[in-house]
C-alpha cells in the first residue's frame, strides 16, 4: 500500500511539474529609464481600453503604456487633478476618469472635458466608474 502511495505522489508531482505553465512578467516603477517614467509607485486604478492600451491611475497622474513606454497626463495637459482613482470607457472610446476630491474628466483622445459639482455632480469625491449597457456613466 505504501508503495502504491508513493508512486501515485511521484507521478502526481512530475506531472503538475512537467505540465506547468510558465508566464513572465516585468515590473516598473518610477526609476525605470523610460521617455516618460510612471510618476508614481501609488497605483489605485488599472484599465485596458479597446485599444489595447493600459491606463494606469496614479496619485500624481494619469498613464497611458502602450507596452514600450509611457505617456503621462497631469493638470497641465487638462485633466481636471492628480489623484485618479478610476478609469472606465464608454461605447464611443471615451475615457472616463475620476480624481477624488477634485472632480471627473472625460478623455477623447485629444483633450480632456472636466466636470465638478459646479457642473451637476453630487460630489467631487469619486472612487468608482462603471458605463451600463445603455452606454450611461
Amino acid at each position: 500500500m505504501f508503495r502504491k502511495q508513493l508512486l501515485f505522489f511521484f507521478f502526481y508531482t512530475i506531472a503538475f511539474t512537467v505540465l506547468g505553465q510558465t508566464y513572465y512578467s516585468k515590473n516598473y516603477s518610477i526609476n525605470d529609464a523610460f521617455i516618460d517614467n510612471l510618476p508614481s509607485n501609488t497605483i489605485r486604478s488599472i484599465y485596458l481600453d479597446s485599444r489595447n492600451f493600459l491606463w494606469i491611475g496614479t496619485s500624481e497622474g494619469l498613464c497611458k503604456f502602450d507596452g514600450e513606454k509611457f505617456k503621462t497626463y497631469t493638470e497641465k495637459d487638462g485633466l481636471i487633478g492628480k489623484k485618479i482613482w478610476a478609469i472606465v470607457e464608454d461605447k464611443g472610446g471615451n475615457l472616463w476618469i475620476s480624481s477624488y476630491g477634485e472632480g471627473l474628466s472625460k478623455f477623447d483622445g485629444n483633450k480632456f472635458l472636466n466636470f465638478t459639482k459646479d457642473d451637476g455632480l453630487i460630489s467631487n469625491s469619486i472612487r468608482t466608474l462603471s458605463v451600463n449597457e445603455s452606454n450611461h456613466l
